[in-house]
């Protein structure tokens, strides 16, 4: 019996804050806003002024607008939302990380893992560490994210680029006919030529750093399209 009382009170008290949090008297006065980066703060507030003046409970059961907002800001991984007493609902923004940065003639566009363009502006402090591709078309970048074809491709660079040789010294420059230049420094060009085999050609650009010999003269350009070689052209009177 004293369970059943229990259980019953325990009931009503959960309706009764359900009355709470849903009722006009209650609802939301104001929103605060953190972690985004990325997305610009006005167009954050725009689009999240909608929760004002709704009852409290409504950001963590308004299903469709968590999906609209993903769908509006792609650059976004969660969002959690937050209670602060008595009317303040702060919301949370885990935006997705950044993995590489495209140079174009117009911008720089840093884009996450999954392909998503997170920003234009590659001026923005912390990324200085990216791996950095140029040579890329600006019509690559027109929508929220680029190809899953250049997605791939430049993910399978960097992914056997970065297990040979430090990418933070690297930049990865497209030629015509889908070849691939690397600028070690800004300055000295590594050809890779092709796509194809870029294991084997890493791992011997890597063997030609740590057997010293780099080191000890000027280089014009190291060449790596010979299987299996590394063609090494000297400044003329090194």
């Amino acid at each position: 019996m004293r369970a059943k009382t229990v259980g019953i009170l325990s009931l009503f008290f959960a309706l009764g804050v359900m009355v709470i949090l849903l009722s006009p008297q209650t609802s939301i006065h104001k929103i605060t806003f953190r972690g985004a980066q990325f997305i610009e703060r006005p167009s954050l507030i725009s689009h999240f002024k909608t929760l004002s003046g709704k009852p409290l409970l409504y950001p963590w059961v308004a299903r469709g607008f968590i999906r609209n907002s993903y769908i509006k800001f792609p650059q976004i991984k969660k969002i959690t939302f937050g209670w602060k007493y008595p009317r303040q609902i702060n919301v949370h923004i885990t935006e997705k990380k950044a993995s590489v940065m495209y140079f174009t003639k117009e911008y720089q566009y840093i884009v996450s893992e999954d392909g998503t363009i997170l920003s234009k502006d590659g001026h923005l402090g912390g990324f200085n560490s990216l791996p950095i591709i140029s040579g890329i078309p600006e019509e690559a970048f027109r929508s929220f994210h680029i190809s899953d074809s250049l997605r791939k491709k430049t993910s399978h660079i960097i992914e056997n680029m970065s297990f040979y040789v430090d990418h933070h010294t690297l930049q990865m420059v497209f030629q015509p006919n889908n070849t691939l230049i690397l600028l070690k420094d800004d300055v000295l060009p590594i050809k890779i030529g092709r796509l194809t085999n870029l294991d084997k050609k890493f791992k011997n650009l890597n063997q030609y750093y740590q057997s010293g010999v780099a080191g000890e003269k000027f280089l014009q350009y190291i060449d790596l399209r010979i299987t299996d070689k590394v063609v090494v052209k000297y400044e003329t009177g090194s």
